[in-house]
């Protein structure tokens, strides 16, 4: 499930860059031929540009953060369960 949400996290992070990105060069390509056109197209670029960042990074840095807790629980799991099979052999 954890990766699950991380590949979506990743995923709309590149959507919304991607069409935020597209939106301001159609915009600046539009401004030249119908200005006003070109304007809403621009806004609505940077918009999506200002989405991006107030909403979905902070949920990839809070995957990334849960992937680094599943990383530590894995190793920390591994190394009980070594220090638990050396201490019956002994």
């Amino acid at each position: 499930v954890l990766m699950g949400i991380i590949g979506v996290a990743i995923g709309l992070v590149v959507a919304f860059t991607a069409a935020g990105a597209a939106l301001i060069i159609a915009g600046f390509a539009a401004l030249f031929a119908v200005p006003p056109v070109g304007l809403c197209i621009l806004g609505a670029g940077l918009i999506v540009i200002g989405l991006d960042i107030l909403l979905i990074f902070p949920l990839v840095k809070w995957a990334f953060s849960m992937i680094i807790k599943l990383i530590q629980w894995v190793v920390n799991t591994i190394k009980n369960f070594i220090n638990n099979r050396q201490n019956a052999n002994a």
